[in-house]
């Protein structure tokens, strides 16, 4: 299953508004830090102002890089995840249609093996004209009808 992928810093196109909503929060929470500790050290609001745009600015790339790759590994662990969780799925399906299958060839053959083993003693019992009041067991499904 491959997903599509944007041009932008390849990431997943199902994921994008995620990690841009999460710069968005970052980056507003870093404002809001930087701002607060600057204000606390001058008066002036404009210095302010352009020291917390600098750092701002400088840190967005590497929060891009940071929540881009955090999401990308995660992403991939949970599509790699998946995919062994589907294929240990359908194995168990295989294995429980294997045995389901012999088990039912065991019961099947058992059935046939009583039915056949009372019909022997009805037939043993009419040659030695001994009366036979065993009740038959069910056919086996498949048997031919008489």
């Amino acid at each position: 299953m491959k997903k599509h992928r944007s041009p932008l810093l390849s990431t997943r196109q199902d994921w994008i508004s995620v990690e841009i909503f999460t710069l968005f929060v970052a980056t507003i929470i870093y404002a809001i830090i930087v701002w607060r500790y600057e204000s606390s050290k001058t008066q002036e609001t404009m210095e302010t102002v352009f020291v917390t745009m600098r750092h701002v600015s400088a840190a967005i790339l590497p929060m891009i890089v940071v929540i881009v790759g955090t999401f990308e590994l995660i992403g991939e662990i949970m599509i790699r995840l998946t995919s062994l969780i589907e294929k240990m799925r359908a194995e168990g399906k295989a294995e429980g249609r294997a045995e389901g299958f012999a088990e039912g060839k065991a019961e099947t053959i058992a059935e046939f093996r009583r039915y056949f083993a009372w019909e022997r003693r009805r037939e043993k019992a009419a040659a030695n004209n001994q009366p036979f009041d065993e009740p038959p067991p069910p056919k086996p499904e498949g048997y031919p009808e008489e």
